[in-house]
């Protein structure tokens, strides 16, 4: 079943606004999206897309601020249409709740601003950054089976999709240390084939088991299953930790508090960074001094509809402390 880009208006207005600025928009990729969407066989969180920009027209923001977010939805890497999802999904969030007042913050720094954009709480000026709530490692081994399915297809003439899965945690601290071991290892399997089938290939990153399979491309979200919940909370507070500390110094630099937005969206749903282990991975925040600046955390759940909020408030005298949402506005 074929859906147009036109069935969703506010997508189609930004692709039009993005390709107007000169961003270049693979709208191949969007329509096979929009096709396996349709045929129930991936949600891609279309319509709360569509919800965001119908929220975000009643702003006075126009699709020039947004032009890195937008970009990035209209792109075929994973990596970067999950970034461009987030960021909006969290810009439609605010916009809805009377809270967005800039995109991109501090101006004056092109498509890569330090923070995505600044919202008013309570009276006061907050810049806030989003990252999407999942592991932060499927980027490394992400680059790893890129850079050998470039390799393989410049030998063979053939094309080639490397898709992976894992049993276990894979945070940085664990799959980082063995990425150069993998990628000798897939260059060293993939050398000796010409052509597809390839057959799969296991590799131990540090307890994590990873299986590796090679097939034709097509538009298949990658897979990751976990189980080990207390390494997962480790792992996943010292993935938070280092962006507290990175956007504190950018924070500081510029005069401002800021807050930190978590934003999991319907195509990350079997993510590890799920509800109950980010609150797991905020209790390792116990005893720990944060930036100043810092203001706290939002968690948001685009996995129903409408989206599940929660916040944490920080200060330096109590620390995290889990407040109702309103509290924060």
């Amino acid at each position: 079943m074929h859906v147009a880009l036109s069935n969703f208006p506010g997508l189609e207005s930004a692709s039009r606004a993005a390709s107007a600025l000169g961003v270049d928009v693979d709208k191949s990729h969007v329509d096979g999206l929009l096709d396996l969407h349709a045929d129930n066989c991936g949600d891609y969180d279309f319509p709360a897309l569509e919800s965001a920009f119908a929220r975000l027209r009643c702003e006075t923001v126009g699709h020039a601020a947004l032009a890195e977010s937008v970009s990035d939805l209209f792109q075929a890497q994973e990596a970067k249409y999950r970034k461009g999802l987030t960021e909006m999904l969290a810009f439609g969030h605010f916009a809805g709740l009377g809270l967005l007042r800039e995109v991109g913050w501090p101006p004056g720094h092109g498509r890569s601003p330090p923070f995505e954009g600044r919202i008013l709480l309570g009276g006061r000026m907050v810049a806030f950054d989003v990252k999407a709530a999942i592991e932060n490692s499927h980027d490394l081994i992400q680059r790893v089976t890129d850079a050998a399915t470039t390799i393989w297809e410049a030998r063979t003439g053939g094309r080639l999709q490397i898709r992976f899965t894992a049993d276990g945690l894979d945070g940085r601290a664990r799959v980082g240390p063995t990425v150069a071991a993998l990628r000798t290892q897939l260059s060293a399997h993939l050398a000796q084939w010409t052509s597809l089938p390839i057959p799969g290939l296991k590799f131990q990153m540090n307890g994590v088991h990873l299986r590796i399979s090679f097939g034709p491309p097509q538009l298949v979200s990658m897979d990751m299953s976990y189980t080990d919940t207390a390494s997962a909370a480790a792992d996943a507070w010292s993935y938070i930790k280092r962006h507290i500390d990175t956007k504190g110094s950018l924070a500081a630099r510029h005069g401002t508090q800021f807050a930190l937005v978590y934003v999991q969206p319907s195509t990350a749903a079997s993510a590890d960074m799920r509800i109950q282990t980010f609150k797991a991975a905020l209790g390792h925040a116990a005893g720990t001094r944060l930036p100043g600046e810092f203001l706290g955390f939002w968690f948001l759940r685009f996995t129903e509809s409408p989206p599940s909020e929660w916040c944490w408030r920080y200060t330096s005298e109590s620390g995290l402390l889990e407040v109702d949402p309103t509290a924060m506005r």
